[in-house]
């Protein structure tokens, strides 16, 4: 056994599974890859993002008070770079910036049109956590492609699964696959 060091200590946690959070205030569209996602509560259905206090993402949120989380397909990880490790500070709309669409439900939620799945969510509460913020939502809607029943079959969806950074570029590789 080694010491891993306190600013390596995340990296024991990979690989995961990205996901992309978006949210629009003003006609702004933000977005921005998070690791730190999971579901929290079945009754009511609650998910918690962390996100870097100084997102411009999470300002957005805190606007808003909506936002998604967006799961992707390996076939668009090219899109995870632009949209982890490139502000979106300035610009309308990140996702078109990264070569993405936009869509929304009934409920006004801006998600990833191209995402195999994507969950809709009102804010319950932001909780600081050192260098983040814990975004708590509560579940308006949900919504996966064809394959998802009860799990995901991995028959089309190939998972995104995210191994860490390197010189502002990420490593990822997917279940089928070598690494990108």
């Amino acid at each position: 056994m080694r010491i891993v060091p306190a600013e390596r200590l995340h990296r024991l946690f990979y690989p995961q599974v990205p996901v992309v959070v978006v949210a629009e205030s003003g006609g702004v569209i933000g977005a921005a890859v998070c690791v730190s996602v999971m579901a929290v509560s079945s009754t009511p259905p609650m998910v918690a993002a962390s996100l870097s206090t100084p997102s411009h993402t999470l300002e957005l949120i805190r606007a808003s008070n909506h936002f998604s989380l967006n799961w992707i397909d390996y076939s668009l990880k090219a899109s995870l770079d632009i949209l982890g490790f490139r502000s979106g500070r300035g610009t309308k709309n990140k996702l078109a910036m990264a070569g993405l669409r936009d869509a929304r439900s009934e409920l006004g939620v801006p998600y990833i049109a191209e995402a195999a799945a994507h969950v809709e969510c009102v804010v319950d509460t932001i909780q600081p956590a050192g260098d983040h913020s814990i975004v708590l939502g509560r579940v308006l809607r949900a919504e996966a492609m064809d394959e998802f029943d009860e799990y995901w079959t991995f028959r089309s969806y190939r998972p995104i699964l995210y191994l860490g950074s390197l010189d502002g570029h990420g490593r990822y590789v997917t279940l089928t696959q070598g690494a990108g």
